[in-house]
């Protein structure tokens, strides 16, 4: 079954019948800048489910100019006088037929768009204009239109409009003209004029294709800020190491603000912890600052015997040190043999038999060879 666009919206979310309500009392349709900021807020609320949107107003039947209750036919009697509206002539009246079809003739610059104008602000128009105050005139001076109507046979009703507001009880009236009509061709070359109700969902789908692109456009920037390695060293299986795994764009089960910050608390240890190290930073920083530079002169002379003691510990000095080492070990074998007597009675029995074959020779060699073992 066919809904109206009233009926559509209904079943739609706030700020989705919000926005079908400021394209419909937008000029043209075409919303403007602080109504699609409005309309995106809204919408990032609705994504959040928070409910608090920056203005949320259902589209109703006085957007579509559309009366409540009303089905008589309104005509509009007159219009005019016209205060500080693009220059027209003061205390002069358009009148209308209540009935049948009034033309309106002039030459250029006589009034006739101005007054169109008026017409398409104070009624139903696809494409409404904005009035423009008198040329050359003082700005600020405040623009009127006293406008005469009637409702089914009563009697004629005159107010006071302000362009700044909507007109009660004429918004039944539809103007059409050559700016307003929308007309679209199709294969047959059939003219058709698009709908009200259409012109509005048409420029509904404009904003949500804008939206749509500024929230890719949001997202594409998200993912390179978040794409980032988060910090290492935590303990594994640790509440920390599981948190950080869950903070990945992909998954489904991101946590939630609370978690983040209950995590974020500080335990009585650490809180202890962090006292300490207020306390060391609390300590003089030039004292802090001398110690390490004595340190850190001390270390380069500790690197520099390091660097000579590896240059000493070289294959040449391991060959010297074979070399002094097994000179070494055959002089504590002559001393062993001296010290044992074995060189003694050698020496002894080599004199002895120089003695026998010749006598003074031999005690002479006896005799000094005891003179030098006394030394």
């Amino acid at each position: 079954m066919a809904k109206t666009l009233l009926e559509w919206s209904g079943d739609q979310d706030l700020w989705t019948r919000d926005s079908l309500r400021r394209v419909a009392a937008a000029s043209d349709y075409a919303v403007s800048d602080d109504d699609l900021v409005a309309i995106r807020k809204n919408v990032i609320a609705a994504a959040r489910l928070s409910g608090e949107l920056v203005e949320g107003e259902s589209l109703d039947r006085g957007h579509l100019g559309i009366s409540s209750n009303e089905t008589r036919r309104t005509a509009i009697l007159q219009l005019g006088p016209v205060e500080n509206i693009d220059r027209l002539a003061p205390n002069q009246q358009l009148r209308f037929a209540p009935a049948g079809i009034t033309l309106v003739y002039g030459e250029n610059g006589s009034g006739k768009s101005g007054y169109t104008r008026i017409a398409k602000r104070l009624c139903r128009s696809l494409a409404a204009d904005d009035l423009r105050g008198n040329v050359f005139a003082e700005s600020g001076n405040a623009r009127k239109v006293t406008v005469r109507y009637k409702v089914g046979d009563d009697e004629p009703i005159a107010l006071e409009w302000d362009p700044q507001t909507d007109a009660p009880g004429v918004q039944q009236i539809s103007v059409f003209d050559s700016g307003n009509a929308r007309l679209y061709v199709d294969t047959k070359n059939r003219v058709a004029y698009l709908p009200k109700e259409i012109a509005i969902l048409e420029h509904h789908g404009e904003i949500c294709q804008r939206l749509s692109q500024g929230f890719a456009t949001d997202e594409r920037t998200s993912l390179t800020r978040i794409s980032v390695p988060f910090s290492t060293g935590y303990s594994p299986g640790s509440s920390v190491t599981a948190m950080l795994a869950r903070l990945d764009p992909a998954r489904t089960d991101l946590p939630i603000a609370d978690e983040l910050n209950t995590l974020a608390e500080l335990s009585d240890a650490e809180r202890g912890e962090l006292v300490d190290l207020e306390r060391e930073l609390a300590a003089d920083p030039m004292a802090m600052a001398a110690a390490r530079r004595r340190m850190v002169a001390l270390l380069g002379r500790i690197d520099e015997v390091l660097v000579g003691l590896q240059e000493a510990l070289s294959n040449d000095f391991e060959v010297k040190l074979a070399a002094a080492r097994a000179t070494c070990i055959e002089a504590d074998k002559a001393v062993r043999l001296f010290s044992n007597g074995e060189v003694c009675q050698r020496a002894v029995q080599e004199h002895w038999d120089g003695c026998v074959a010749n006598p003074l020779r031999g005690c002479e060699s006896v005799r000094h060879f005891v003179w030098r073992s006394n030394r």
